[in-house]
This record gives structure tokens, sequence and C-alpha cells, in this order.
């Protein structure tokens, strides 16, 4: 008996030449009927004990069908004289004349079962590469012809094609099990399966991965099991774990290597570790959406980088992940700078109108506005923010506008604008406009006043001041209009000074209107839209935002009408340009249970829907019947419940749209492989 029944988690070690037939009976293959009879009764006489045993022997050589399972395990490519001393060569273990005969005699179907009872025997680096290689060269035919030339000299019946495949079917199951039975003696036998695999292609390979996943199974599940545990942990309380976690996520990669890869060969997600992909970033968004824990985020995608980097999809989200949260780690890092500055704002927004005296008056030795300045000048030193510092001052800027103090809004931006000498180009143009905005209403703000209180003097130099700076046509129009009318009143104090006012109420938009739809500037800590790595900043990002209403400066009710005009036609009657309106909100995730997949996690779910529409009805043998329920069941997995965005299944629809001969093509190639396996 062979001595190498060694068990590795309830599994026989070994396929096994000494243990054919044709050896324990001392028979060659040629050898003719009677013969083998003789041979019997001669083991019998000399192992009285063992005569139930060699008879089933000899039935396994002597009985048509069960001899094909013998000879396809056997040296039929060699010489009886041969083959008989390489078995005994094999029950001596000499390593080094098994390398010889396998080298220098052994070919095809010889060659592969010497390199698998090797396997077993010795070290296996040194076998499976020749057993892999061999493989590739058995020719069906050529093994049905030695068998039947063989079959012709021993007088057995002549065996069909048909027959032979079939047994070459089980012959390479077991070699492949031989293969993974001999690494499985190793403590992490993945990554010598993954190295040795990684660059062959062939149905060796197919049945050889299949084989080793099978035997994986049990500890995939036990790792996995301890993966989820450590997810959900992170997910319900985002603290600690992520390392544990990792170190799962890790020896997971490394059991199930070989199976990522075939399958990426393929450019195909391997179903378990995508599965399991999916749950770590699910934890990871969760870190950072719900507990802001950014920098645990990070690590945890960027240990998943390494860790499902065989699976294609995986690999396009994760890229997108580690930028954002990269940015997202940025922005929180510079929030906290301008936190400060934040708060001194808020508190001066808290009291407007005192606020309001302090900046038209310029006291800017005052407490708060001291203190105004240091905020703000601690916050540059701190980093690049200029953005966010000049948000946040414009932010006071608009409230001191919308309450009616232009003047004091353009004191506080042209003070901090001029702090701000290396503004962004686009930043910097578009202040600028916001101050001569905010000036012009200021302006316009006191020549109301003084026409008000019959100044026209002061007016004059009001008009005279907004036409030197504001380029408007419209405007400049209107004023030219109200300086003809100032001469006029200048010589007829008696009029109606009612009447002036409503000339200049020339429709100015107020400060920011048209930036009234950002989000607010206010720091924020919540960076994440609620399911996916979206960039929003803030809570309040997806929702309306409130556009204060447009100021008139004291319209009046009896508007005058000049007598020696031809007509008059009020050119502030129109009304004002509504406010843009809000996007419509896609962000928000369809209704329904399950997670919210990514625009990528979407198209391969259409992807893989499209392939298996294609594929019905184009299945018909059970073994492909098998392969298509088997694959429905991985889909209904990954994609029976999910969420997603409008406008990322939209995307997706049109790109799988797009790959409509691309999924044809998979769907019949994956039926005619389904067909002949």
């Amino acid at each position: 008996m062979d001595s190498r029944n060694v068990t590795h988690w309830g599994m026989i070690v070994g396929f096994s030449l000494t243990e054919n037939a044709f050896a324990r009976l001392g028979v060659s293959i040629r050898t003719r009927s009677e013969k083998i009879e003789e041979a019997f009764e001669d083991a019998v006489i000399e192992k009285p004990a063992l005569e139930a045993k060699l008879l089933k022997t000899k039935q396994e050589i002597t009985f048509p069908k069960l001899r094909l399972e013998s000879e396809v395990r056997w040296l039929i490519d060699m010489a009886p004289n041969k083959a008989e001393q390489v078995i005994e060569t094999l029950k001596d273990n000499n390593l080094q004349q098994t390398l010889r005969f396998l080298n220098e005699d052994a070919i095809g179907l010889s060659a592969a079962n010497i390199a698998a009872d090797a396997c077993g025997r010795f070290d296996p680096d040194v076998f499976i590469d020749r057993l892999i290689d061999t493989h590739a060269t058995i020719e069906t035919v050529r093994v049905s012809d030695e068998i039947n030339s063989a079959r012709a000299v021993s007088g057995f019946s002549q065996v069909a094609l048909a027959q032979v495949r079939d047994a070459l079917t089980g012959v390479t199951t077991e070699h492949a099990q031989a293969v993974v039975e001999s690494l499985a003696r190793r403590a992490n036998p993945g990554p010598t399966l993954a190295k040795l695999t990684s660059t062959r292609s062939g149905p060796f390979i197919d049945v050889l991965i299949e084989t080793y996943d099978r035997w994986a199974a049990p500890k995939l599940r036990e790792v996995e099991e301890g993966a989820v545990h450590f997810l959900k942990l992170i997910d319900e309380t985002g603290e600690g774990n992520v390392a544990q976690a990792v170190t799962k996520l890790k020896e997971w990669s490394q059991i199930s290597e070989p199976v990522q890869r075939h399958h990426e060969a393929k450019g195909l997600d391997e179903p378990r570790s995508l599965k399991l992909y999916y749950a770590s970033r699910s934890a990871s968004i969760s870190l950072a959406n719900n507990h802001q824990h950014y920098e645990a985020a990070d690590n945890l995608t960027s240990a998943m980088s390494e860790i499902f980097e065989r699976l294609p999809s995986a690999k396009k989200q994760l890229a997108i992940d580690l930028e954002t949260l990269g940015e997202l780690r940025q922005d929180v890092a510079r929030e906290a700078l301008v936190s400060p500055l934040g708060d001194q704002i808020s508190k001066l927004g808290a009291k407007i109108s005192q606020t309001a005296d302090l900046l038209e008056t310029q006291d800017w030795q005052s407490d708060n506005l001291v203190d105004l300045d240091r905020a703000f000048d601690q916050a540059r030193r701190g980093g690049d923010v200029d953005d966010l510092v000049l948000e946040l001052v414009r932010s006071l800027a608009l409230k001191l506008n919308a309450e009616n103090y232009p003047r004091a809004a353009y004191v506080l931006l042209h003070r901090y604008l001029d702090k701000l000498p290396d503004l962004d180009p686009g930043l910097a143009l578009t202040s600028a406009n916001e101050l001569s905005i905010l000036r012009s209403n200021a302006d316009q703000k006191e020549l109301i006043r003084a026409l008000k209180q019959e100044q026209f003097d002061v007016a004059d130099k009001l008009v005279t001041s907004l036409l030197s700076y504001d380029q408007d046509e419209t405007l400049r129009g209107q004023l030219l209009q109200i300086r003809g009318q100032i001469d006029k009143r200048k010589s007829d104090r008696a009029a109606k000074i009612i009447g002036w006012v409503i000339l200049i109420v020339i429709g100015a938009v107020l400060f920011l209107v048209s930036q009234a739809n950002q989000s607010s500037p206010q720091p924020q800590t919540d960076y994440y839209a609620a399911d996916d790595f979206s960039g929003a900043t803030g809570a309040a990002a997806d929702a309306p935002v409130d556009v204060p209403a447009e100021q008139t400066f004291g319209a009046p009710t009896d508007p005058y009408v000049d007598p020696y005009a031809e007509q008059y036609v009020d050119p502030y009657a129109q009304s004002p340009t509504p406010p843009p309106i809000p996007p419509v909100n896609t962000a928000v995730p369809s209704a329904g249970a399950g997670p919210v997949y990514s625009q990528y996690e979407i198209e391969s779910c259409l992807e893989e829907e499209a392939i298996l529409n294609r594929l019905r009805g184009m299945t018909s043998s059970d073994n492909a019947i098998d392969r298509f329920n088997a694959r429905i069941s991985s889909y209904n997995a990954r994609c029976g419940s999910y969420q997603y965005r409008l406008d990322d299944m939209t995307r997706a629809q049109a790109a799988v749209s797009a790959q409509s001969a691309v999924i044809s093509a998979e769907a019949k190639r994956l039926a005619d492989e389904w067909s002949y396996e």
C-alpha cells in the first residue's frame, strides 16, 4: 500500500501510479487475459489474506468498462519494461531517477500521470509546472489510438473516442486534486498557485482553479465571517477594529488570489470577493459619513485598493474613493484652520446693526473688529485657505447688504480683499465685481436719502460718482435722466420731491443675489453625502437655499410725471430678474432596500443582466444549464436589491447600451464554452 495517504482537512493526499491495478498485479497494458489470471493466482498464493482485494484488482483490468479507467491512469505511452522501472523508482521515492524518466522517456498522458504522482511524493514545485505544461499536449485521439493499439495486442475489445474523452475528464480532475492537495500541506498555498497559473490558461487551468476553489471554500467562509464581524462593528461604532478587519481581508486575499486572478484574466470580478469588497466599502463610507473618521476611512480604503486589486469593478471605484478621501481630509484640515474665524463671523452676524455701525465708522480699534482681524490673519498663517476666509467674509457682507447696510458691507469686503493679494484670478475678478456692486448699492442708498432731504448738491455729486465707475449702460442712462431732473429741481424747489424718488429706484439687484444659491460658507464637518463619496460639503448641500428678497429703496406710491415731457415711461417699473431656480436634486437615492450603488456598480449589474438575458435559450446541455443557474444565483446575490441615484442609473444605462455588441459576443462565448465542457 502506498505510504502517502496523508490527510489534510479530511482529504486523502495523492494521485498514485503505484496503486494502479496494473502495478498491483505486476502486469502490463499489453498482457493478455490468461496471463492476468495467472498473475492474480500467484498474488493470492503469496498473500492469501488479500484475495478479495486482489480479485477486485483483477476485475479492474479485465472488465472492459473498468479497464479504461485504469488505462488512462497508467503509462500507456511507455514500453512495458520502462513502465515497470518507473513504478519501482516511485516506490523507492527516488527523486533524481523519477526526474530522469519524466524528462527523457515520458510524454503526453504518461508524463502527466508521473508528474501527478510525484506532486504528492516529492516537492510539488518541481513537478507542477511540468504537469500543467504536459496537459496542454494531451490529445484525446492519440490516447485513444495508444489504448486501442495495446488492446489489439492484449485481446481486449476496442474503445470509442467518446469513452476515452469521458475517462480523461476524470483523470484531469484527479490531477488537479493532486496539485491542490500537495500545495495544501503548506501554510498558505494561495500565492504559490496564483504564481504558477497567472500566465497560463486552458481547460486544465480551469479545472485546477475550480478544484482549488472548492478546497478553499471552508477556509474562506471562516475568514469571511471574521472580516464581516469587524466590518459591522466599524459600521455601528466607527471606533477601532480597522486593523483587525484589514488583517482578515488580507488573509482572504491570499487564499482567494488564484481564483481572483483567474476571473481577472477573463475581465470578470470574482463573485465572493466582490461581495466582501462591497461590505468593506460600505464600512469605509460609514466611517466617513456617519462617524467623520476620515483617516480611518482612508486607511481602510488604501488597504482595500491592494486587497481587491484583482477586481476590475473595485479598481475603478477605489481609485475615485481614495482621491475623494484625500480631498476630504485636506478639507477637514482647512476647515479646522478657519473655524475660529467662522465663530467670530457668526458672533458679528448675530448683532448686525452694531457691526454695521462699527464698519461704517471704520472703528478698527474696537474689540470686535480687532478679534475679527486676528482670526482672519491667524487662519491665513495656518495654510492655503484664502478661498475659505474670503467665503466667510462674503457671508457677513451678504447679510449686511441684505439688512440694508451696503456701505458697511463694502468697507468689510474691501478691507479683507486688500489682505488677499495672491487670490485666484477668477475669484479675484468675481470679488472685484461684487465690490463694485456693493459700492453702487451704498451710493444709491445715499442718493435716495439726499433726494428725500432735498440735498440736490449732494445728490448731484453722488450721481457723478456713480457715473464714474458703474459701466452698466441702462443704469448710466437712468442716472443721466436723474441729473437732468436735478438741474430742473434746483430752479424749482416747489415741486414734489417724492416724484424723484421713483427715478432713482433703478432696479439694481442686491449684492450677491446671483451667488445666493451656493451652500453656506459656515465651516462644516459632515463632508459625505448620505450613501456615497459624493464630495458634497455639508448636510445642506442638496437642499434649496433661501435667496434674500430684493430691496427697493423707498419706492413711492405716487410717482411723479413731468408735465412738460411728451411722454414719460417709468424705466424701473419692469419686474426684476428672478433668481435662478436651484437644479433638480438627483443625489437622493431611489427608494428600496440594499446599498446605494455607484455608476460603475450599476453598470456591472446591467451588463450581467444583459448577458443572462441573451444566454436564455442558448443553453441546452445539463452542464450548461447548471452553469447558467449558478451565474443567475451570483447575479441575484450581488444585484438583487440595491438603490441608485437617477443620474448614475441614466449614465450606466447609456454605457451598457453602447456595449451591446460586446455583451452579445460574451454571451455567445460563454454558451460555446459551456457546451463543450
